[in-house]
């Protein structure tokens, strides 16, 4: 319930499930209405009258948890809101679903990163935590979440306009670890993607797949007549990209696929290759130049799409210093299990960075 105490009201009768799972629960007070209202896991489980309430002043006790100064609410309240606007249903669903604002997460997460054993310091009666976060580096924010699937992946940066040169992108492809890395004039790339970034506005755009050439592969080394293997990089071959270079009687010849995998020209009897693969089939009317090398030149579509629930992650440097106010320690399970906050601390230098420490008590 909630009242002074003098003024209780009907109590919400609405069971708490005891099966050993955390629930989030809500007990919302509209005095416009004048009703109580109870959410669980964002569901109206129960609402009733609080007309007897009255008025909520400033000059009396405000008791949260208990009925009448008697009955006490047992257990934690993680938090309490207190709106001094009026919000809609939808509002405070979507406030308390994304847990804007609360001490359950991080608000506006900005920097990431893994403890290094120098940072953490035990003691038999203490866990020391002392770390530090750069006033204008954005670490390991989250682009997208891979789907093994979707190859193409655009959007926005939580913060802008950000230094060049100082992007990097890391995800997993195939359970692979990759990185893109920006060249300074907007351009992204990596060894199977390539994209776009705007530093002014930070807007992005990234494909996961990209064509690569590859230049003068030896397929033999000495003369032949007939040859039958796989490129070096045997798949997604473009067409029309196929060049086969090769010498008759000291003169260099080469040939280009047609784009239906065929290849015809002085002393070939016949050649194929194939795009998905990189088999290839060569015969020749005769053999080669003795100690002249065959080789072929082509282009291939490397690809990474990112893994299934993989995430996308960013790190970029901002050309000003962000102030934070919060600061959270989480576990190997990624719960938060301490957290701080503070009034916004504003960095004067450019290279400023913002120190904190958790000191945790064993039990």
């Amino acid at each position: 319930g909630l009242g002074d105490s003098t003024v209780p009201f009907a109590t919400l009768s609405t069971a708490f499930a005891l099966d050993g799972e955390d629930h989030f629960i809500v007990f919302e007070i509209d005095k416009t209405n004048n009703i109580a209202k109870l959410y669980i896991d964002n569901v109206l489980e129960d609402s009733v009258d609080i007309t007897t309430l009255g008025n909520i002043a400033n000059t009396q006790d405000l008791y949260i948890g208990s009925k009448n100064n008697v009955y006490f609410f047992k257990g934690i309240i993680d938090e309490v809101r207190i709106y001094d606007k009026i919000t809609t249903t939808n509002e405070k669903t979507y406030l308390y679903s994304e847990k804007i604002g609360s001490l359950r997460k991080i608000d506006t997460l900005f920097y990431k990163d893994t403890l290094s054993n120098e940072e953490v310091y035990t003691t038999d009666i203490w866990d020391i935590i002392h770390s530090c976060v750069p006033s204008n580096m954005i670490k390991k924010e989250k682009l997208n979440e891979g789907d093994s699937t979707t190859e193409i992946f655009s959007g926005t940066l939580n913060y802008y306009p950000l230094e060049s040169n100082l992007v990097e992108i890391s995800y997993y492809s195939d359970s692979i670890n990759y990185e893109i890395t920006d060249d300074g004039k907007g351009i992204l790339s990596g060894d199977a993607a390539t994209g776009t970034i705007n530093y002014t506005t930070g807007y992005y755009s990234i494909i996961f797949y990209k064509d690569i050439d590859v230049e003068d592969e030896v397929i033999s080394s000495v003369n032949k007549i007939t040859i039958s293997d796989f490129l070096l990089e045997n798949n997604l071959i473009s067409p029309t990209t196929f060049i086969l270079d090769y010498w008759f009687s000291g003169t260099n010849y080469t040939v280009t696929d047609d784009g239906a995998g065929n290849l015809t020209g002085t002393g070939i009897t016949s050649a194929t290759i194939i795009y998905a693969t990189g088999k290839f089939n060569i015969v020749f009317s005769s053999a080669t130049d003795t100690e002249k090398d065959i080789t072929c030149s082509y282009t291939y579509e490397a690809n990474s799409t990112p893994d299934d629930e993989s995430d996308i992650v960013i790190n970029y440097k901002l050309t000003y210093n962000l102030n934070p106010t919060e600061a959270g320690l989480y576990d190997s399970n990624g719960n938060m299990v301490a957290y701080a906050t503070f009034p916004p601390i504003q960095s004067i230098d450019y290279n400023n960075h913002t120190a904190f420490q958790f000191l945790i008590k064993k039990v």
